[in-house]
């Protein structure tokens, strides 16, 4: 299933473990993002047209989002890399648009360590509280299945609302 692959959802089955794991991990995402944002970045300044057409097959993108992007970069500068994850966007299309505006590489490697690494300290919190919570009156098991539920209704939703 594709939310196997999305940190946050591995995050939540650590924090149920251990927050101070989880919270460690977060710092492993974090670097797993920085890394792949340098990637998107440096191949989008030599490929362009390649990497944009490619992320625009990706689900839940749409050319009017890198549009909306690129504008946002336009505008706002790099802060719009910090409102990205409160949009739902994906942080490669901030990658590949910083690059195509001309945004330095470290300033969009500056702003996008708060972006994730925010999201992915909320996203742990968030729920190992709310994992302790259900504790106190279900098993072990049924805490579990509702975590991969929550996910599942989550990013069943995310992808019938976004476009693309």
């Amino acid at each position: 299933m594709f939310f196997f692959i999305v940190p946050d959802v591995w995050l939540s089955l650590l924090a149920r473990k251990s927050l101070g794991q989880a919270l460690l991990a977060s710092l492993f995402a974090l670097a797993g993002a920085l890394i792949g944002g340098i990637l998107v970045y440096l191949w989008t300044s030599h490929d362009p047209a390649t990497v944009t057409a490619l992320i625009e097959k990706v689900p839940a993108i749409s050319p009017g989002m890198i549009d909306q992007v690129r504008g946002e970069l336009e505008q706002q500068g790099a802060w719009a890399i910090v409102q990205g994850p409160l949009q739902g966007i994906p942080y490669k299309v901030f990658a590949s648009q910083a690059a195509v505006t001309g945004m330095p590489l470290a300033t969009l490697l500056a702003y996008s360590i708060p972006a994730r690494l925010l999201r992915f300290i909320a996203v742990t919190l968030l729920c190992f509280a709310g994992v302790r919570l259900l504790e106190r009156w279900l098993s072990l098991g049924r805490v579990l299945r509702v975590l991969l539920g929550c996910w599942i209704v989550f990013y069943g939703f995310y992808f019938w609302h976004m476009p693309g």
